[in-house]
């Protein structure tokens, strides 16, 4: 997965390309971390002045038709992703958009 970010307002907002397994681990980890109290696991708490809830996801593409068009916490356990279900994922409200191939230069 490539994974693109820009901070405003104090936040990181990342846009994903590609919808696998890379992403599935970055995403059930980012909402693992902000659920739960215990942050044990996390190498540091902050980085410079940010923490694990200045991230947020706000953008996703794959070419994978079974991963188009879905919320990206679905899309996440689409086949032929293989990672686990480490945690019940929250709609996340990004829909998963149609990437380049090969056979297509454009973006839908």
């Amino acid at each position: 997965c490539l994974i693109f970010y820009i901070i405003v307002n104090q936040n990181i907002k990342v846009v994903i390309a590609g919808v696998g397994d890379c992403t599935g681990a970055l995403v059930q980890t980012i909402q693992y971390y902000k659920s739960s109290y215990n942050q044990n696991g996390l190498w540091h708490k902050y980085v410079g002045y940010y923490s694990i809830f200045d991230i947020e996801v706000v953008d996703a593409f794959d070419i994978n038709e079974n991963k188009i068009g879905n919320d990206m916490s679905e899309s996440i356990f689409s086949d032929p992703t293989q990672i686990k279900k480490l945690v019940d994922l929250l709609k996340h409200n990004v829909v998963v958009q149609k990437g380049i191939d090969e056979n297509d230069n454009s973006i839908e």
